[in-house]
């Protein structure tokens, strides 16, 4: 069970559910084996949350080795950013919450 209680959660509510820092991208999600088809509404288990935030430990921790380089930052900024409007797309701006505001087309 997540600390509020429930099972599943969006992605959306983890940094608050948690109280973490900063909040885990769809990225780690995804490295982490979640299927984050529906961005941050995907309803992950405590599970999920404690595989992307190892994912963003595991990250963070080749960042400070230097073993990552300035490019592959921006090309996973540019990534997380595609995905993120592909989910903004996808909900209709906010209009349809669960997705698939285009899936007839």
């Amino acid at each position: 069970m997540h600390p509020n209680g429930k099972a599943r959660i969006p992605v959306k509510d983890v940094h608050t559910v948690y109280g973490h820092p900063e909040e885990i991208s769809l990225r780690m999600y995804r490295n982490a084996g979640v299927n984050v088809r529906r961005g941050r509404n995907t309803l992950v288990t405590p599970r999920d949350v404690e595989r992307a935030s190892d994912a963003r430990d595991a990250r963070n921790a080749r960042e400070v080795r230097g073993t990552r380089g300035g490019a592959r930052d921006a090309e996973d900024s540019e990534e997380e950013g595609l995905w993120e409007l592909l989910h903004e797309i996808d909900t209709g701006f906010g209009c349809v919450p669960g997705g698939g505001a285009y899936k007839d087309y």
